[in-house]
């Protein structure tokens, strides 16, 4: 199946206009501020159509009129405007006004977050806000090419819900590719995890509720900074119709904490990036340390009562029995 990506047409007079300068798509960002060079490229290919504010930083920039960029809005030509073959027909990009409805009904749940943040900010210090904008630029960037409705950025999380699930993935591949890619300060790596789950939470005053965000951000907890897991609803939807260069893997069936039951999940594997990690970090992966009982305990009910009621005092947080071992007579 073709992706929507592929079929847009690309706008070809904003790419003359770089390419006779001699600049990078990274230079054009660069100079108008533009949170990652993936916006240019997104505006060149069609796929993306540029906020107002970046129109007027290209016009001067290059020193042209939008239609010598090929950059009148798409409203234009459903008003019946005449515009160049080249102009980019895809969807403007969300502005910083009212904010975008979110979507209802079936949802495609994205939740991310920086794996190790503590040891992250010890080391770098004041540095550290420097890095989080980074990173937050870059999944915005990657999230609103693929028409993603950011619903909240708690501390160092990112919660972002799609109306299709394709295009969550498509925003999680490129996501992950580009801080791979990104050059972070001395060299370290910010690994960031990722769960996709998709449902139907109830949307109240733009905020979602319901057990399908538990179970999403719970998949994200399991895993490792690099790494995208999905849960099985997603993994049907998004197989026959996965990203260039990407795959699925089966990592198995995982009980999840809060949640009631097991959960099969699904590892992207991205071309060209990290694909083998640790073992998911589920409640399957603790392992108490005291032996299963082989028989059930016989009588002592009034010393079981009484330790129990101990232990679940909020105070209490070891109890030691003291006595000799014995049996009881059946």
């Amino acid at each position: 199946m073709v992706k929507k990506a592929a079929q847009a047409t690309p706008n070809l007079l904003l790419r003359s206009a770089r390419e006779e300068r001699g600049w990078t798509q990274t230079d054009v960002a660069d100079r108008i501020g533009a949170p990652h060079p993936l916006n240019i490229s997104r505006w060149e290919s069609g796929t993306a159509f540029p906020r107002s504010h970046y129109i007027e930083q290209l016009c001067l920039l290059f020193d042209k009129t939008p239609r010598e960029l090929g950059l009148l809005p798409p409203a234009s030509t459903r008003a019946g405007g005449a515009l160049s073959g080249n102009t980019a027909q895809a969807p403007e990009e969300p502005s910083t006004g009212a904010p975008l409805l979110h979507p209802e009904g079936t949802v495609t749940l994205l939740f991310t977050d920086i794996e190790g943040t503590t040891r992250l900010l010890q080391h770098l210090g004041e540095r550290s806000t420097l890095v989080l904008e980074e990173w937050r630029h870059l999944l915005r960037a990657a999230c609103q090419q693929w028409n993603g409705h950011e619903v909240d950025t708690p501390g160092e999380a990112f919660f972002v819900a799609f109306a299709h699930a394709t295009d969550a993935v498509e925003a999680a591949v490129d996501a992950q590719r580009l801080l791979f890619t990104h050059a972070w300060p001395e060299g370290m790596r910010v690994g960031v995890r990722m769960g996709l789950h998709t449902g139907e939470p109830e949307l109240s005053s733009q905020r979602y509720v319901g057990l399908d965000l538990q179970r999403g951000a719970q998949i994200m907890s399991a895993g490792h900074g690099g790494q995208v897991l999905l849960s099985q609803t997603t993994r049907d939807l998004v197989e026959h119709d996965l990203p260039d260069g990407v795959s699925l893997r089966d990592v198995g069936e995982h009980r999840l904490k809060d949640i009631g039951r097991s959960e099969q999940l699904f590892q992207l594997v991205i071309a060209g990036l990290p694909a083998d990690f640790p073992p998911l970090t589920t409640l399957d992966t603790y392992h108490p340390p005291l032996p299963v009982l082989l028989t059930p305990l016989l009588g002592r009910e009034q010393e079981v009562t009484a330790v129990c009621a101990e232990l679940a005092h909020p105070t209490v947080r070891l109890l030691t029995l003291l006595g000799a071992g014995g049996h009881a007579d059946a």
